[in-house]
């Protein structure tokens, strides 16, 4: 009789363990369902709210909102930030179909008359689309650091000066580095770097005094011819 009540309590201990850790394995589930819809009730409202732009302080940072706001203000950003990373990808791959399409098959394109004028048009639209990538590389470059900075948490500080970024800001530039001002000055300072590249290249004489040359050396000849 005991060597059964043993293989019975054998028996019945497993089965308490499973039916205990079917509890836990549901009781965390329902846990995560739980948080899961409040963070995605609180994204809804943060997004509705959001998206009525009218009703938004334009002095509201990130570190205003309360944790749960906080957490749906993210991921609703970072949903964005993912969705124009994929558009810009989308774009950059018909670009770059289109520039190889446009490639001259064999050397038609490089005769004279007509197709010599369609070899400049070809070689002026491959530059422009190269251009096009080029920015829209720089866009994926950001894009991907501000997914950086809301993993590190320093998503909507200004990288310049080290203040929050408004949250109206960070809605119409997801990607934004800088608060308005920062912008400003760091535009300012490109514009001032460019200018001082292209005054260290020697330029060509300016328009006005070839022509004022030109001008002088024809009422010399014409002088010449009357003497």
């Amino acid at each position: 009789m005991r060597k059964k009540k043993k293989k019975t309590e054998e028996k019945t201990e497993p089965a308490a363990n499973e039916k205990v850790a079917k509890q836990k394995e549901s009781t965390v589930q329902s846990n995560a369902m739980s948080n899961f819809e409040n963070l995605s009730n609180a994204s809804n409202e943060v997004t509705i709210s959001f998206d009525k732009g009218d009703n938004i302080n334009p002095n509201l940072k990130i570190a205003d909102l309360s944790e749960e706001e906080k957490k749906a203000f993210l991921q609703l950003q970072k949903e964005r930030l993912l969705d124009l990373r994929e558009q810009i990808i989308e774009q950059m791959e018909g670009v770059s179909s289109d520039v190889l399409k446009s490639r001259p098959e064999g050397g038609e394109s490089t005769g004279f008359g007509v197709h010599q004028a369609d070899a400049g048009t070809d070689v002026y639209d491959r530059d422009f689309a190269l251009s096009l990538l080029s920015q829209e590389n720089d866009s994926l470059f950001e894009i991907d650091e501000s997914l950086k900075r809301i993993e590190e948490n320093t998503y909507g500080v200004c990288q310049m000066c080290g203040k929050p970024i408004p949250i109206i800001r960070l809605l119409a530039i997801p990607y934004a580095r800088f608060d308005i001002d920062c912008q400003r000055q760091f535009e300012k300072e490109k514009m001032y770097q460019l200018r001082k590249r292209w005054e260290s290249v020697p330029q060509f004489a300016d328009t006005e005094e070839l022509l004022e040359e030109e001008h002088g050396e024809e009422e010399e000849e014409k002088k010449e011819k009357n003497d």
